[in-house]
């Protein structure tokens, strides 16, 4: 009887908060005005961790084609990449998330091309990953099923 009535109090009467980023318009603008404009992972996870929540529609193409950019272009620093992933999971999902059909055709074919002959032996699953969503991406943009 004790645990019913413990159960009962810790679910009706201790408080339990969420703690959700209110994202302000202030919060909103600053997030569109700081997009896209990524020269490293690092600067990307920093940009995922402050405004990760706050992403409009119009930002998160910004956001996408910075993303892309440096898969696209700077490929070598997937292992910073990586390393980011395997201390923060969530950030992963962004990553991917923002392998979109907003970007270049051209770039997800190229980032489809290096997940498949460049991929460094520890990150396979990861390659498998940005690949498929390219290959996603590029699919969607030409209605290909």
């Amino acid at each position: 009887m004790k645990k019913i009535i413990l159960l009962f109090i810790s679910i009706f009467f201790i408080p339990t908060t969420v703690h959700a980023k209110e994202c302000t318009q202030s919060i909103l603008d600053e997030a569109d005005k700081n997009a896209g404009d990524f020269k490293s992972w690092k600067n990307v996870y920093e940009y995922s961790e402050k405004y990760g929540e706050c992403i409009g529609s119009d930002t998160q193409e910004s956001v996408s084609e910075g993303v892309v950019r440096i898969l696209a272009d700077d490929w070598e620093q997937l292992h910073t990449l990586k390393i980011l992933i395997n201390k923060d999971k969530k950030f992963e999902r962004f990553i991917i998330d923002n392998i979109s059909s907003t970007v270049l055709e051209d770039d997800l074919l190229k980032i489809q091309d290096l997940a498949k002959k460049q991929c460094p032996s520890d990150s396979s699953r990861l390659c498998k990953k940005i690949s498929n969503k390219a290959i996603k991406a590029y699919k969607e943009i030409n209605d290909i099923n």
